[in-house]
């Protein structure tokens, strides 16, 4: 089962736990910013919708997922994410 990771979501969020390749997220608010590289200060590849359906790849650097959308590939503020269950 995957309990343990529900269990361990609170504390690890901000430690950088892994991010499964191929998990569906969304953005939970909306006009949340994606970017060229894991920096918010990095040029803006798009503006998110929360009706825009993202699938990480797996990658999580300083706080930001790599994120792949139907439309482009960016980095997103892990914060401003959340898991789609399936």
């Amino acid at each position: 089962g995957f309990a343990w990771i529900d269990a361990n979501a609170a504390a690890s969020t901000q430690a950088g736990a892994p991010v499964n390749a191929g998990q569906m997220m969304v953005a939970k608010i909306s006009n949340v910013k994606a970017y060229a590289s894991p920096s918010r200060d990095a040029k803006v590849v798009a503006t998110l919708n929360r009706s825009d359906e993202l699938v990480a790849t797996g990658e999580v650097k300083d706080g930001f997922v790599k994120v792949d959308a139907a439309n482009f590939s960016g980095w997103v503020q892990r914060t401003l994410l959340m898991p789609v269950g399936r």
